[in-house]
C-alpha cells in the first residue's frame, strides 16, 4: 500500500502545478511542473513592473525555463525588468520574450550558465547573446567583443537604430533580427560564416547590408546581400529606395525569402542564369513584373507567392515546383506547366482568384492536398492519365461547375465524381513522339486528324504536348490545316 501511495504522489508531482500567491510576491503568478526534485517553469506573470523568477518552488529548486514562459507577459506600460536567480541552469532557446516594454533581464552573478550585461542576456561566458530587450533604448548598440553567436530571435522587437557587430561574430540565428522595425543600416564583420534563414525578417527601415571585404563568405553590392563568389543573392533590404532591380548575371540562386515580400519593388530582372528560387525568394507582390528565365530549373516553396502573373509559361527546364509556389497569385488566369514535373503540390495555386484554364502536363503523378483550393474562376482542368493520386481539399472553395477532362476509371473521374463536376473522357495516351500524333498513341492515323477537328470546336481539349505533337505542318499552330495534311498523307501513304 505504501508503495502504491508514493508512486500516485511522484506522479501528481510530475504534473503541472500552479502557484497563485505567495507572501513575498503576492502579484506574481507561475505555472511548472516537479520532476525528478526540481521545477521547471511553463509559464510566469506578474502585475508589478519588476518580474523576479523565484529560485525555489515548494522547496525545490527552479533549474528550467521553458522558451515560451514570457510569450503571454504583456504590458501596456514599461515593462522594467526580469530577474533570474543563481539557481536557473537552462533557458530553452529561442527565448520568446514577447514583452511590450522590458527594458531588461539580469541574471545573479552566481548563475553557473548565464549572465548579463547593462540588462542583456547571454550566456556564462558571453560567447552568445540570448536575448536584447526590446525597449532597452539604445539609438546605437554596440556588442561586445567576444560574442561568436547571436542567438535566434535575440533582437526580436529591438528598438535600437544599429547595431554594432563585433570582430569575433562567426554566426547570426534564424530570426535573430526579427521584426528589429528600427534597424536601418548593418555591417557583417569578417569572421561571419553563417547566417540563418529570415535573419533579417521584416526589418522595415532597414536599408543596406555591408560586409567586409575580407570576409570570405559574403560579399555585398550596393547595400544588397549576396555570397561571396555573387552566384547567389541572399537578402534585398525591406527598405532600399528603388522600384525596379536586375540582378547580376552571375546569380545562379535566388536565396530562402532573399527579397522579403519585395519591399518597393515591382520589377525584378532576373539572370539568363537562374537555376533556382528557393523558399519563398520572390514572394509577396501583386505589382511584382518578372520574367522566368529559360534555364530556371527549380522553384521552391511558396517562392512565387503572391506575384502578379497573368499569363504565364513555366520553363521547360523547370523540374520541381515546390508547394504554395503560386498561391496568391489573384492575377493569374492562365499558366503552362512543363513537362517533367512530378506532382502539382499542396496549395500550389490556392487561391489564384482569377485562374481559368490548367492542363496537367503528362507524367505528373499526384496531385497534393489543397492544390487548387479557392480557385474562384476555375472552369476547365485537364488531367493527364499518369495522375494516380489526388489529396484532399483539392478544389475546395471552387466553382460548383468545373470540367474535368481526363481518362474514364481514372483518379481524375473519381475527383469529378466527389465533387459532382461534369466529366469528360480523353482517350489518348502518350507512348512516342511522332509528328502529327495528337492523340500520343505513336502512329499517325485519321484518328490524329479527327482529334484535332474536335479540339478546334472545343469537343475534347488537348494538352500542350499533343498540340505540340498534332503540329503536323510545324507552323507552331494547331489548325484546320494540320487535320487535312495528315488526311492527305494517310490518303497518299494508303
Amino acid at each position: 500500500m505504501k508503495k502504491i501511495t508514493a508512486f500516485i504522489l511522484a506522479f501528481i508531482l510530475i504534473l503541472s502545478c500552479t502557484v497563485t500567491a505567495s507572501a513575498s510576491n503576492p502579484t506574481s503568478y507561475y505555472k511548472y511542473i516537479i520532476e525528478n526534485g526540481e521545477v521547471t517553469l511553463t509559464y510566469a506573470h506578474t502585475s508589478k513592473d519588476v518580474l523576479n523568477i523565484p529560485a525555489r518552488i515548494e522547496g525545490y529548486p527552479v533549474t528550467k525555463i521553458k522558451s515560451d514562459v514570457f510569450f503571454n507577459l504583456f504590458r501596456l506600460g514599461n515593462f522594467e525588468a526580469i530577474n533570474i536567480p543563481a539557481s536557473v541552469t537552462c533557458i530553452e532557446t529561442p527565448v520568446i520574450f514577447d514583452i511590450v516594454g522590458v527594458k531588461a533581464i539580469n541574471v545573479d552573478k552566481n548563475n553557473p550558465a548565464y549572465s548579463s550585461k547593462d540588462g542583456v542576456l547571454f550566456n556564462k561566458d558571453k560567447t552568445t547573446i540570448i536575448f536584447y530587450p526590446n525597449e532597452k533604448g539604445d539609438s546605437v548598440y554596440k556588442l561586445p567583443e567576444g560574442v561568436v553567436r547571436i542567438e535566434d530571435y535575440a533582437f526580436r522587437y529591438a528598438d535600437t537604430k544599429e547595431i554594432v557587430l563585433p570582430e569575433s561574430l562567426e554566426e547570426i540565428g534564424e530570426n535573430a533580427f526579427f521584426k528589429a522595425g528600427y534597424l536601418e543600416k548593418l555591417h557583417l564583420p569578417k569572421n561571419v560564416r553563417l547566417i540563418g534563414n529570415d535573419a533579417f525578417v521584416l526589418n522595415y527601415n532597414l536599408s543596406k547590408v555591408t560586409v567586409d571585404k575580407e570576409n570570405p563568405y559574403f560579399s555585398d553590392l550596393n547595400g544588397v546581400l549576396y555570397n561571396k563568389d555573387k552566384t547567389a543573392i541572399l537578402y534585398y533590404p525591406v527598405n532600399k529606395e528603388g522600384e525596379s532591380y536586375e540582378i547580376p548575371e552571375t546569380v545562379t540562386t535566388i536565396g530562402f525569402n532573399a527579397f522579403q515580400w519585395l519591399a518597393p519593388l515591382t520589377s525584378v530582372k532576373l539572370p539568363e542564369g537562374l537555376r533556382k528560387i528557393d523558399d519563398k525568394g520572390l514572394s509577396g507582390s501583386s505589382k511584382l513584373f518578372i520574367e522566368l528565365p529559360e534555364n530556371l530549373e527549380y522553384i521552391g516553396n511558396n517562392a512565387l507567392e503572391s506575384c502578379g502573373f497573368t499569363d504565364l509559361v513555366v520553363p521547360k527546364n523547370v523540374r520541381e515546383i515546390g508547394d504554395g509556389a503560386f498561391r496568391h497569385c489573384n492575377s493569374l488566369k492562365t499558366i503552362t506547366l512543363p513537362e517533367g514535373i512530378s506532382y502539382i503540390g499542396e496549395e500550389t495555386f490556392a487561391y489564384a482568384y482569377s485562374l481559368q484554364k490548367i492542363t496537367i502536363p503528362h507524367g505528373v503523378t499526384e496531385i497534393r492536398d489543397g492544390a487548387f483550393m479557392s480557385c474562384a474562376s476555375l472552369d476547365e482542368v485537364v488531367i493527364p492519365g499518369t495522375v494516380t493520386k489526388i489529396g484532399e481539399k483539392v478544389f475546395d472553395y471552387c466553382k460548383e461547375k468545373i470540367v474535368i477532362y481526363g481518362f474514364s476509371g481514372s483518379a481524375s473521374e473519381a475527383v469529378a465524381d466527389y465533387y459532382g463536376y461534369e466529366f469528360i473522357s480523353i482517350d489518348h495516351t502518350y507512348t512516342a513522339n511522332v509528328k502529327g500524333d495528337a492523340n500520343l498513341d505513336g502512329k499517325l492515323n485519321i484518328r490524329d486528324s479527327t482529334l484535332i477537328q474536335k479540339q478546334l470546336v472545343k469537343v475534347a481539349v488537348l494538352g500542350d504536348t499533343a498540340q505540340n505533337q498534332g503540329d503536323f505542318d510545324e507552323n507552331q499552330k494547331l489548325n484546320i490545316r494540320d487535320a487535312t495534311a495528315i488526311q492527305k498523307y494517310i490518303a497518299r501513304k494508303t
